[in-house]
């Protein structure tokens, strides 16, 4: 988006935050409901760690940047636990989930579906700290501004095509399973548990977002502070490009 190539995208909250502490030049153009239960904090079945707050001085693995680091850093923030007194290990899900069933680290911070599968394989417990994920779709600030009315029959077509998914869990599991290499069982309860609803944004999603932005700044994940309104329309403009 950043280079022009493509005007409109999905993506979890955390990679926004990201792209506009590096001066990203978007815009937020959709939300999706909350889906607790699509990221949550794992440990093995024989772990000592109980509870959130036993997380300190252990090693948990994640992707940085992603909504499962924001997770972390909101859980031992609730729980009084400096950053510096865990070991954050950045990893791909791929290769976390190897040092994680390997022993390397002591928790894993991950999402779905990568979550879905560890926990259809049994031998690991949830701490049950999923939260406030959202996703959203973006779009490149220059075809907002140049095109709205066209960015309006892409959301358009994004709330029918939520709509069909809703009815078809298992086909859209089953179109998907070969190609990111889930069960098909498994990618359809993943399906099943996350929204598809696509929304308009509002004041509370700003808000929220916000959070996000303050918390990775807070733990120098990102360079600098910012200011989140700043990629969102003003309302105005906001109502040429949402679908009614």
């Amino acid at each position: 988006m950043n280079a022009g190539k493509i005007d409109f995208g999905g993506v979890g909250e955390s990679p926004p935050i990201f792209s506009q502490a590096a001066g990203g030049q978007f815009y937020y153009a959709s939300v999706t409901p909350l889906a607790p239960e699509t990221q949550d904090i794992v440990v093995p079945q024989n772990s000592p760690i109980q509870s959130p707050a036993d997380l300190k001085g252990k090693k948990v693995a994640l992707q940085k940047g992603s909504s499962a680091h924001y997770l972390l850093l909101k859980v031992l923030e609730e729980n009084n636990i400096d950053v510096k007194e865990v070991e954050v290990v950045s990893l791909s899900p791929a290769d976390a989930r190897a040092a994680f069933e390997q022993g390397n680290v002591d928790a894993w911070s991950i999402w779905d579906p990568f979550l879905a599968v560890v926990q259809a394989n049994g031998n690991i417990r949830e701490l049950k700290v999923g939260r406030e994920r959202r996703t959203f779709f973006l779009s490149a600030q220059q075809f907002a501004e140049t095109q709205p009315e066209l960015l309006k029959v892409v959301l358009d077509e994004a709330k029918q095509n939520g709509e069909w998914v809703k009815q078809n869990i298992r086909e859209v599991a089953e179109r998907f399973s070969k190609d990111i290499k889930v069960d098909v069982a498994i990618l359809e309860e993943v399906y099943k548990r996350r929204s598809w609803d696509v929304l308009p944004i509002d004041e509370t999603v700003q808000q929220a977002q916000q959070q996000v932005a303050d918390i990775f700044y807070k733990a120098q994940v990102i360079p600098k502070s910012i200011q989140v309104k700043e990629a969102f329309l003003a309302a105005s403009d906001y109502t040429k490009i949402f679908p009614s």
